[in-house]
């Protein structure tokens, strides 16, 4: 998966914990790597998602400020074209709560369907599968590939 469809997952699963009152996280592979983290920030923006965009002024001095995702991102689409109702009506993911390997096979198919660009380039809150390793963040390249391996339970992983 890129990153857009894995913010996509991401959001997703954030919906069905609030929904099921589940503790769900995604733990992933990158560049043969396993970790969990979170592949977009959440923000005081009407649509709950940090986007950071460069600024200019008259005098050309630049800085970066908070904007809203507009229609090319896919988290876009899936908060506010439908993407996540078609995905609750079509795989009723509310039901499969307690087997998160169906949950997470429902979210993987529908989700890997999805095409648009990411809010960010960074993953956030990085720990590595062994929690040796905690990063801010990290930068990807434009190109990543993610592979979504397993949701785990966040209490079991402290």
């Amino acid at each position: 998966m890129n990153h857009a469809q894995m913010e996509g997952f991401q959001y997703l699963l954030k919906l069905i914990n609030e929904i099921g009152k589940t503790n769900y996280s995604l733990l992933f592979s990158y560049k043969g790597f396993l970790m969990t983290g979170k592949f977009y920030k959440e923000s005081q923006m009407p649509n709950g998602i940090k986007n950071f965009r460069l600024k200019r002024d008259a005098n050309k001095a630049q800085w970066y400020d908070e904007d809203d995702i507009n229609k090319s991102h896919l988290l876009f689409q899936v908060i506010n074209q439908q993407p996540s109702q078609a995905f609750f009506q079509k795989y009723n993911a509310s039901l499969n709560l307690d087997s998160p390997e169906i949950l997470f096979m429902e979210i993987y198919k529908f989700v890997g369907t999805l095409k648009g660009d990411p809010v960010s380039k960074f993953i956030y809150d990085i720990q590595d599968e062994k929690k040796e390793l905690n990063l801010p963040f990290i930068m990807t390249d434009s190109n990543a590939i993610f592979e979504p391996v397993s949701l785990i339970d966040k209490e079991d992983k402290d």
